[in-house]
């Protein structure tokens, strides 16, 4: 099942102009989040782990078990990206300029959706979530739509069972805080190439992984995409995993495309192509 164009879904937000301090200081206020921290907004004990929803000042976040905070919105710039993991993802608008068609494996929130909606609003989204309990509060408590369509299917198994072709496809799915055993397996990969257009882009975020894991995991992914890129987020366990159907372009290249995206966004990519490693191609 796909999205309606953003622009057919009735809902704008608020274009941001934050600082660059002002994100800084809003990261280390988030930095120090707990499950203790902030107005309980909401509890739910009887799935297989404790979902809540806290808020501190402008900040919604959700825990789904475990000290982790897995996403989080400004309530009053519901469509800024405040997490570094999400804004990482983005780097997949360096490597595809025009892309027509997003898939995001791993809805959560929605942290995307309204990012996209209100600053690139004729791309095409098509949103999937295994947990029909987030979907349901992702539109009651985090500003995504009630007739906004969200696939409740499991990444891996939605992966494998469509014929569409997306420009890009972000995947952000963990199973009780860990990486889950698809993003191990090259049919997972294969699936994801096949899915994706002529000049597609994959994007992964992983937990951190042992290098021997990790090399296990490109091993995988290298069976299938000759070009991959790791980038790794400064005081963060995660690595962003890119994967390329088309050779990447030049570095020069890959910051005149940071710089002029963070203006047309409003959202600061200055600082992923210097924490960009490019692997050698095979």
């Amino acid at each position: 099942m796909e999205a309606a164009a953003p622009a057919q879904a009735q809902v704008m937000f608020t274009l941001s102009s934050l600082s660059r301090q002002t994100v800084d200081a809003m990261l280390d206020n988030i930095s120090n989040l707990s499950p203790a921290a902030g107005r309980l907004l909401y509890r739910n004990d009887s799935d297989d782990v404790r979902i809540e929803i806290r808020e501190y000042e402008n900040i919604r976040w959700l825990h789904i078990g475990g000290e982790a905070i897995q996403a989080a919105m400004n309530v009053a710039l519901p469509d800024q990206l405040i997490l570094p993991i999400n804004i990482a993802l983005l780097s997949t608008l360096l490597f595809h300029e025009r892309p027509t068609k997003l898939l995001n494996l791993g809805f959560g929130i929605g942290c995307f959706e309204r990012f996209f909606m209100a600053r690139i609003p004729d791309l095409c989204l098509t949103s999937v979530e295994s947990n029909a309990s987030i979907i349901r509060l992702a539109k009651k408590h985090f500003f995504i739509p009630d007739d906004y369509p969200v696939v409740n299917d499991n990444a891996d198994h939605f992966l494998h069972n469509i014929d569409q072709r997306y420009s890009i496809i972000l995947c952000d799915i963990f199973e009780n805080e860990r990486n889950p055993s698809c993003l191990s397996d090259s049919r997972f990969y294969y699936a994801a190439y096949r899915a994706l257009d002529a000049n597609g882009v994959l994007a992964v975020n992983l937990l951190a992984l042992s290098e021997s894991d990790l090399i296990a995991v490109l091993l995988e992914v290298r069976k299938h995409f000759a070009w991959v890129l790791l980038l790794q987020i400064p005081n963060f366990g995660n690595l962003i995993l890119i994967a390329l159907k088309n050779e990447p372009p030049p570095p020069g290249t890959i910051d005149l495309r940071a710089e002029r995206l963070s203006e047309k966004l409003a959202v600061d990519l200055r600082r992923l192509p210097a924490q960009l490693q490019r692997l050698p191609s095979k």
